[in-house]
């Protein structure tokens, strides 16, 4: 992505990657509503925490590249979580992310602006 951009890349950060799944990880999409039941039941990260995650993710690269225009690659659950998080919409109001989309997000120094979905 980077070099089809024309941008430089500066790594993978493991706060950026999608939620653990715990137990859950591999199973057929059958056994989903356990974990979304009882994410605890499997040892599945819960939702609240994976957007505070990808909040603070999204905070540490500014305090790395303060001035600059910024590129960030994630899953598509990741992203909804974050979404929701650093603007205070309800989860299950946040726009979905499909796959292989852009988020459009400005953060002004104290708030975050979803831009365009």
């Amino acid at each position: 992505i980077a070099s089809e951009l024309g941008v430089e890349f500066h790594g993978v950060r493991h706060d950026l990657i999608e939620q653990d799944f715990g137990k859950a990880e591999g199973l057929p999409l059958s056994h989903l509503p356990t974990v979304w039941e009882a994410p605890e039941s499997v040892g599945a990260e819960p939702g609240k925490e994976v957007g505070l995650r990808g909040g603070a993710a999204l905070m540490a690269l500014i305090a790395d590249f303060p001035s600059a225009r910024l590129v960030v690659v994630s899953h598509g659950g990741l992203i909804r979580r974050t979404l929701s998080t650093i603007t205070g919409t309800p989860f299950e109001s946040a726009p979905r992310v499909e796959n292989a989309s852009a988020a459009f997000l400005r953060h002004d120094g104290e708030t975050w602006r979803l831009e365009e979905l």
